[in-house]
């Protein structure tokens, strides 16, 4: 992109398995605890800062009021038809799908459920479906959906937590400020 762009000044990283002339190569960091930090490493090292001086700075959507609203109002709704319980019970979403080999098999999702709701009784549980609309527990809970991801952000931005295996999915969580847990088995 950099070349088709026509660019004077190109930053990029350098190393054995990148090609094309850059004027700022940058060596490929060693040890970055996540992917999404080599961006602000890249810059950091091009300015002529120490890359590891300063905290990295964690994802963050900014929803406008109108699409928290839309979220609680959605969570609010959802959760309206489980049963009556106190609006202060704790509400979690959990995404049970996953690519590959990261996904958590049914025979695992099944006890941990189990599991969470026998400590934390009052506890409201929504299913967000993957994309091909199907649940991933047995219609057990309210279900959410949205193909847009601005919905879906703020929707989780309601919950009180979120827990799914590392995906997509997880990182917008994260991305929403609410307390995220990531069930990992691979990565």
């Amino acid at each position: 992109l950099a070349l088709s762009a026509r660019a004077t000044h190109s930053l990029g990283y350098v190393g054995p398995k990148k090609s094309g002339t850059l004027t700022h190569g940058i060596p490929v960091p060693d040890g970055l605890r996540h992917k999404a930090m080599t961006p602000v490493y890249l810059l950091r090292s091009a300015l002529g800062e120490d890359p590891g001086a300063r905290a990295y700075p964690g994802p963050t959507l900014e929803l406008a009021n109108d699409e928290m609203e839309c979220g609680h109002r959605t969570l609010s709704r959802l959760c309206e038809t489980t049963r009556q319980a106190d609006a202060n019970d704790p509400r979690v979403a959990v995404f049970a799908n996953a690519t590959r080999n990261k996904q958590l098999a049914r025979d695992w999702w099944q006890p941990f459920i189990e599991a969470f709701t026998r400590i934390v009784p009052d506890c409201r549980i929504v299913e967000i479906l993957p994309a091909f609309g199907k649940s991933m527990l047995d219609d057990r809970f309210p279900c959410f959906y949205s193909s847009d991801v601005r919905k879906m952000a703020a929707f989780i931005a309601s919950l009180d937590a979120y827990g799914s295996a590392d995906c997509g999915v997880m990182h917008l969580a994260w991305a929403s400020g609410i307390p995220t847990v990531g069930f990992f088995n691979v990565t």
